[in-house]
């Protein structure tokens, strides 16, 4: 069953991006240090050294597009962005 976000589950700012998200239309910004992205996209996000959620893979397909945004959804400040 899709995931249906809420309007605000992507609330990141383009200014509290990390610079080590690689291009496309998904980013992290200012995440929190939970360590859930990994959980949901294991395969798109990865941590930084204080455990703050990037994407370091764009998706590819609609299953991929989904893993990502329930990482985007578990995420506790809603700091992903699109």
């Amino acid at each position: 069953m899709p995931l249906v976000l809420a309007q605000n589950d992507l609330n990141g700012l383009w200014t509290e991006r990390d610079w080590r998200n690689v291009p496309g239309p998904f980013y992290g910004a200012m995440t929190d240090n939970c360590g859930t992205g990994r959980l949901h996209a294991p395969k798109r996000v990865m941590y930084t050294e204080h455990g703050q959620e990037i994407v370091y893979r764009q998706p590819q397909n609609p299953k991929e597009l989904q893993d990502l945004l329930n990482a985007a959804e578990a995420e506790a400040w809603k700091a992903f962005f699109l």
